[in-house]
């Protein structure tokens, strides 16, 4: 799959591992790497969805609100991976919800604990 980042410092920090743990610790950082590689070795995140639930139940949530149109992924504790499709939603809205399967690329917008927003 197709990953950008928002800006030059969020790529930086997500994928130089010493600006990742300290930004959000060990643990989360092991964890946002292991997430990166399993989107970037999926070619959608419908195969995404079938390799994560390993680890998480529910990898993917559903944003609303002034969030709406973006997906997180849990990190670590509360932290998660916000992002949205690289493609405009009419490519991949369906009345019962996101296909999974048109979305191949996203822009990964923060990683962050949005929970006391």
């Amino acid at each position: 799959m197709q990953i950008e980042f928002r800006d030059a410092r969020l790529k930086e920090q997500c994928e130089t591992a010493k600006l990742a743990q300290k930004a959000w610790g060990a643990a989360a950082t092991r964890q946002l790497v292991k997430r990166l590689g399993q989107l970037q070795a999926s070619e959608s995140l419908h195969v995404f969805a079938q390799i994560a639930p390993q680890t998480h139940p529910h990898p993917l949530e559903n944003r609303k609100g002034h969030r709406g149109g973006q997906y997180a992924l849990k990190i670590h504790g509360g932290l998660r991976l916000i992002f949205q499709p690289l493609n405009p939603p009419e490519d991949y809205e369906t009345p019962s919800g996101p296909d999974w399967r048109r979305i191949t690329g996203i822009q990964v917008l923060e990683v962050k604990d949005y929970h006391d927003e």
